[in-house]
């Protein structure tokens, strides 16, 4: 630099030295601002990209098992009502092909009786949304269950009704529901004194899959269209065709495997539901029981 510079800055008491370093410190502080300003408006948008989760595509959820039910073609039902009718809850030969699959239970609830018979609890629910008396159905069904000629003849064992999870359900179900319940109803089940799930508040089971086993989940599920219209194999026998449905179901539940008709009189774990060439119809655990004079089970039928 020329004298004639260093005399600019001389006038004021400022050497050209200083001058420079102050110019170099003022543009480095500049310099500085700028970048410190430009990395912080950056650090908030590369916090936010650090903590941010990458969307993931939601997983397509596993369809559950479904069963396909199938229901028959149902043939009329062509008869009067009778006495026997009413005792078994029907006022009505009309029925439901497909109710609400919603269950309500059979009003009462028996004691336990202390009196060292085996013991098993019973429920008994009926479909809404079907034309059956829960009532006389419950009152029904427990006749035969604890008929002499029944499972727990000998005082082999002792059904009570409850409200509460039992070990032998019976179920008054819409023949699509009852299908839907029980796509193999011929399969044995563990015994009653299995282990059982418990079933919702409103009787509900959990939805069954294609190899769900009716009698492993305590269940017997008979057909309203049954009950009202009897089976093929009774023929007019409506009576007898009701007290097999419930002991051959319930001797599922118990651990009765399925039987065949061999000649005579039929086992009641035989199907009987169709005619048999060889055997006649038994509705029957113990046919040859004694039955009190007495006893408030349904009238005998004239199978057994």
């Amino acid at each position: 630099m020329s004298r004639r510079s260093e005399g600019l800055f001389a006038g004021r008491g400022i050497s050209w030295r200083t001058a420079v370093i102050t110019a170099v410190v003022v543009a480095l502080a500049f310099g500085a601002g700028i970048a410190t300003g430009w990395g912080t408006s950056k650090i908030p948008g590369m916090y936010r990209a650090a903590n941010e989760t990458s969307p993931s595509p939601t997983p397509t959820p596993t369809p559950s098992p479904s069963v396909e039910v199938s229901v028959p073609p149902l043939e009329p039902i062509d008869r009067e009502l009778t006495e026997d009718d009413y005792d078994a809850g029907v006022f009505s030969l009309d029925y439901t092909l497909h109710g609400e699959e919603t269950f309500t239970a059979a009003p009462g609830e028996d004691p336990v009786p202390d009196n060292g018979i085996p013991v098993r609890l019973v429920r008994i629910d009926v479909e809404d949304g079907i034309d059956i008396d829960a009532a006389k159905f419950g009152t029904y069904v427990m006749n035969i269950l604890n008929d002499p000629r029944g499972w727990g003849s000998g005082d082999r064992m002792q059904f009570v009704l409850t409200q509460g999870v039992p070990d032998v359900r019976i179920v008054m179900a819409s023949p699509y529901t009852a299908a839907a319940l029980c796509p193999n109803p011929h399969a044995t089940g563990q015994g009653a004194s299995a282990t059982r799930e418990p079933t919702t508040d409103n009787g509900e089971d959990s939805t069954p899959t294609a190899d769900a086993t009716c009698a492993d989940r305590g269940t017997a599920a008979i057909s309203q269209y049954d009950w009202i219209a009897g089976l093929p194999g009774y023929g007019d026998d409506i009576v007898g065709a009701r007290d097999f449905l419930i002991t051959h179901d319930t001797g599922h539940i118990l651990g009765e495997a399925e039987g065949e008709c061999v000649r005579g009189s039929a086992l009641v774990m035989a199907d009987q539901r169709e005619p048999m060439e060889d055997c006649t119809t038994n509705p029957w655990a113990f046919p040859d029981s004694a039955v009190p004079a007495d006893d408030p089970s349904p009238a005998p039928s004239p199978s057994s």
